[in-house]
């Protein structure tokens, strides 16, 4: 009678130590929040239907998300400030990515640009763009 006594006893810190257990739930990994990709307005221009094209070279798309102007050139001269259709805009993911004004991605940091239209403000002036 003692020994079934101590079993029963065993088995009751024995239930009441799994019901614990089960009572605690285990951590959860807590998923890390993504931050969304803020979308920035791009300068825009219009050829008006006319087209006074330069050609460019070694001119590379680059740009800043703290500068007024998003997106430039950059070319072995220096900074060539753009304009774009309208609609287009950027974002940073964490590179820069221009899209246009269906949200698809039409050109990114580094993409080469070999001509555009010139916007009437002189042949240094800023260039109209991916003009698709």
């Amino acid at each position: 009678m003692r020994l079934r006594l101590g079993v029963l006893a065993l088995g009751a810190v024995l239930t009441s130590t799994i019901l614990a257990g089960c009572a605690t739930p285990a951590p959860s990994p807590t998923p890390s929040p993504t931050r969304a990709a803020l979308i920035y307005a791009l300068p825009v221009g219009d050829a008006g239907g006319a087209c006074a094209g330069v050609g460019l070279d070694k001119a590379t798309l680059t740009g800043d998300p703290s500068d007024p102007k998003v997106v430039w050139l950059a070319t072995p001269s220096g900074r060539r400030d753009v304009l774009f259709p309208p609609g287009f805009t950027a974002r940073f993911t964490p590179r820069l990515e221009v899209l246009n004004g269906n949200g698809d991605v039409v050109a990114r940091e580094g993409t080469v640009v070999t001509g555009g239209c010139v916007t009437g403000t002189g042949a240094q002036g800023p260039l109209l763009i991916l003009s698709q």
